[in-house]
């Protein structure tokens, strides 16, 4: 019964790193960017903010799959830790396959635009320099 779970949350998984890949393939395509951590477009605001929103949603639609599949606590997150696994791996196949990036395994990303100030909000007269981890923002620059 596991196994056939699994198959499911899987197909779940690749598919939506296809979607996600498919979103990150069209923001570099609209914002021209070539080199992850240098080409950052002017800051926007509603584009941050929506940008953040997605991000978050993806992990709560990795732990929904996996909530909804287990029966346990410990199954519940065995699932979504699997879906999260292969949903990882997948995305940055499909990128690879879409736009030949990550040139190699060791080349660096910005893992989740989540920022980890608590209650952050994107002002609009300030811009966002993005690092591999987070978004700051950093007034004046």
């Amino acid at each position: 019964m596991q196994t056939k779970k699994l198959y499911w949350v899987g197909i779940f998984a690749i598919s939506f790193a296809f979607v996600e890949a498919t979103v990150v393939v069209y923001l570099r395509q609209m914002y021209d960017i070539q080199h992850l951590l240098h080409d950052i477009p002017a800051f926007d605001s509603m584009i941050a903010f929506v940008e953040v929103g997605r991000e978050f949603s993806t992990l709560i639609m990795l732990l929904a799959a996996g909530w909804a599949t287990g029966r346990s606590l410990q199954t519940r997150l065995g699932f979504a830790f699997f879906a999260f696994g292969l949903w990882d791996i997948f995305y940055y196949i499909w990128l690879k396959l879409f736009i030949n990036w990550p040139e190699s395994l060791l080349a660096p990303d910005i893992l989740f635009l989540i920022p980890t100030t608590p209650g952050l909000i994107f002002p609009s007269d300030q811009y966002a320099r993005i690092n591999m981890y987070t978004v700051t923002i950093k007034p004046g620059i």
